[in-house]
């Protein structure tokens, strides 16, 4: 230990005597040196010219006010030293200063611009409405232009007027737009001209909009449209720059107003169509009605009038109350499946295994397999969770799908209830058959309600098993060859939309 303690002192020592030094070398070299042998003084006498030497010229420096002669070379300026001109910049500098400034302005002008017409555009583009679309271009041009106000007006196809799309009751007449002195062919007509050339009926919608314009939108296959643009709020009349602004603005703007015109006609003409098969529908469950039912009724009425014309015909009058009978029930059966057609159950709700489900179904129709020789078989994934549907929906629609696949088949034809995972969240359910297919001429037609090739049947169940299919929220699809059919019911897991 003592002898580390004394290591260290040591190198102590040296390196404060190597300071010393260091302090002791920078002194003496900041000290004046004498001179040596060989070294001279400066002398300030002046040397002779020699030979070669030229003397300086005797031309005279030009002198300033103070008589001192000028410099043509400039001084650098140090970091503490100011121009001469830092109080005012010479006019040259002055006017450079002023040209970055006026093109500074505009440059954040169009960059404001630029963002609002951006946000117009994205207005544009999510609105189909015309009152919502001269919504966003009053305020567009509000904010970009300062204008008191804008107005979208569309050519009334049942009136020779242009009317307010935000207001109905607001109207222009088309005449007034090709009179004389009121635009001529220009796309931007001064509200002014308009005014002194129009009706007195017509002022009051244009007095609002005194000092503006009355632009015209370039139209070619929807309704020919305006827009009204109010004065300046400033009360300053409009620039050349801000009406050809107005004029290509409202040349985009048509774009937009002729998009919601004709997806207007659309929807109206989807409307119509639609409000024509809701008709036709009604019709055709009309007629099926009526042919289900006169049918039995025909058949009560010839066996009443047969037990009336023979009284005293016992067996006669069982078989034919035998007839009646059957006529009666199967108008309770039609009257039963209109009446669930015009207005199915609603849903009850429950976690169930569609297993449990599938074999409750497929219980029913063994003995009716059994008679006419057709398997019934099952095959389920055993993985599969329990989902949340209503099985009295379920159970009825594989009831009927199966109840169809049996009588559709010959004997020793063969009935499968499958299930299993369909994608994310759905599973699917199948009922296939054996059985010869159904004509492809009846696929368009298969689930219409009355539409049937048994010859005993009423044409609803499929149609019902349509509907309680969309009562769960599902979907049903079918294929059919010669050699079978197969339904297929998709569901969703958690009863919700798929």
């Amino acid at each position: 230990m003592l002898g580390i303690l004394s290591v260290l002192d040591c190198a102590t020592g040296i390196l404060t005597a190597l300071a010393h030094s260091k302090i002791m070398t920078k002194s003496l070299s900041s000290m004046k040196r004498p001179l040596s042998r060989r070294q001279k003084p400066l002398s300030s006498a002046k040397k002779p010219l020699s030979r070669t030497r030229k003397p300086r010229s005797s031309a005279k420096k030009p002198l300033s006010r103070t008589g001192k002669p000028l410099s043509s070379a400039k001084k650098p300026l140090s970091r503490t030293r100011k121009p001469l001109y830092h109080t005012k910049p010479p006019p040259s500098r002055l006017a450079a200063y002023r040209r970055e400034a006026s093109a500074s302005v505009p440059v954040a002008k169009r960059t404001s611009f630029l963002r609002k017409f951006g946000r117009l555009a994205k207005d544009i583009l999510a609105t189909t409405d015309q009152a919502e679309l001269s919504r966003a271009v009053s305020a567009f041009l509000g904010d970009a232009v300062s204008v008191s106000f804008a107005e979208l007006l569309v050519a009334d196809s049942s009136a020779p007027v242009f009317r307010s799309v935000v207001t109905p009751s607001r109207t222009l007449p088309r005449a007034l737009i090709g009179l004389p002195g009121a635009g001529g062919d220009r796309d931007a007509v001064p509200v002014d001209d308009l005014l002194r050339s129009c009706a007195q009926a017509d002022r009051r919608f244009l007095e609002d909009a005194e000092g503006g314009f009355l632009v015209r939108l370039p139209v070619e296959r929807g309704s020919a449209a305006l827009l009204l643009v109010g004065r300046l709020e400033s009360w300053n009349p409009f620039s050349r720059e801000v009406v050809g602004f107005l004029t290509a603005f409202g040349a985009v703007l048509s774009i937009a107003v002729e998009r919601n015109t004709l997806l207007a006609r659309v929807r109206t003409e989807q409307a119509r169509i639609s409000k024509m098969e809701k008709l036709a529908s009604l019709g055709r469950l009309t007629a099926g009605i009526a042919h289900e039912f006169r049918n039995p009724l025909n058949i009560i009425s010839t066996s009443a009038q047969t037990i009336l014309r023979n009284p005293d015909n016992v067996a006669l009058h069982v078989e034919t109350g035998r007839y009646i009978l059957e006529e009666t029930e199967r108008l309770t059966r039609t009257v039963d499946e209109f009446l669930q057609f015009a207005k199915p159950h609603t849903p009850v709700w429950e976690q169930v295994k569609i297993a449990d489900v599938i074999a409750n179904a497929s219980q029913g129709l063994l003995e009716i397999g059994r008679a006419r020789e057709v398997r019934v078989e099952t095959d389920v994934e055993p993985s599969l969770p329990r989902i949340t549907t209503s099985p009295q929906h379920i159970e009825r629609v594989l009831r009927n799908l199966g109840l169809n696949a049996i009588e559709a088949m010959q004997p020793g034809g063969t009935l499968t209830f499958a299930a299993f995972r369909q994608g994310a969240g759905r599973i699917a359910i199948t009922v296939s058959d054996t059985g010869p297919g159904i004509p492809p001429e009846h696929h368009a037609r298969l689930f219409d309600p009355f539409f049937t090739t048994k010859p005993e049947g009423t044409g609803l169940g499929l149609a019902i098993v349509y509907m309680l299919i969309e009562a769960v929220r599902g979907g049903i699809t079918f294929t059919s060859t010669s050699l079978g059919t197969t339904f297929c019911i998709e569901l969703p897991m958690n009863g919700n939309l798929r």
